[in-house]
């Protein structure tokens, strides 16, 4: 599902910063594989929506971000850095 969310959008799977970043919060290193948790979704208000820290967020946050930074020019760890809250989990 990770993926899927990703490769969904052009301009998503392009950003090297994006894909570092998912892969940093959302692959555990040592089984290479997804971390629990990561693409849980929820209801509200009639639509799904990713729970907070999700990829699903990630993808609304980093669309957000996308008006303020050029991310395209940011590295991995900036990126992380600069992520709410709600990412802390995953770190």
């Amino acid at each position: 599902d990770i993926v899927e969310q990703l490769a969904s959008r052009q301009e998503l799977v392009t950003n090297g910063s994006l894909l570092g970043t998912a892969t940093a919060l959302y692959l555990n290193k040592e089984t290479s594989r997804a971390k629990r948790g990561v693409t849980t979704t929820e209801k509200l208000n009639g639509r799904t929506r990713g729970k907070p820290g999700t990829v699903r967020r990630l993808i609304d946050v980093y669309k957000q971000f996308d008006l303020a930074w050029d991310l395209y020019a940011m590295d991995t760890e900036s990126v992380v850095s600069i992520l709410p809250k709600e990412f802390n989990r995953f770190r």
